[in-house]
C-alpha cells in the first residue's frame, strides 16, 4: 500500500510545489504537460535539493523497491534505487 495525494487546487504550479515543500512532504512527483508528453516525472525530495528526472516506469520500480526494503529515504545520503 502506498498513500499519495493528488493537489487539485487552482493555485499555480510553482505555489503547489512551495506548499508541498512547506508542508515537509517527503517526496513530491511533479507531472506537468512536458512529462506527459515524455512519460515521466519529475521526482523532488524533501532532503535532496537536487531533482531527478525518471521514467514512471523507474518511478513505479523505485517505489517497489523502496517498500519491499523499507528504505527510509527521507535523508540527503540516501540515493533513490533509479
Amino acid at each position: 500500500l502506498l498513500r499519495a495525494e493528488c493537489d487539485t487546487s487552482n493555485e499555480s504550479f510553482n505555489k503547489k510545489i512551495r506548499n508541498a515543500i512547506t508542508h515537509k512532504i517527503p517526496n513530491i512527483c511533479i507531472i506537468g504537460d512536458q512529462e506527459k508528453t515524455d512519460r515521466t516525472v519529475t521526482w523532488r525530495r524533501y532532503c535532496v535539493q537536487e531533482q531527478q528526472n525518471v521514467t514512471i516506469d523507474q518511478a513505479l520500480g523505485a517505489l517497489q523497491q523502496m517498500k519491499a526494503e523499507r528504505t527510509m529515504d527521507n535523508f540527503e545520503d540516501v540515493a533513490l534505487p533509479v
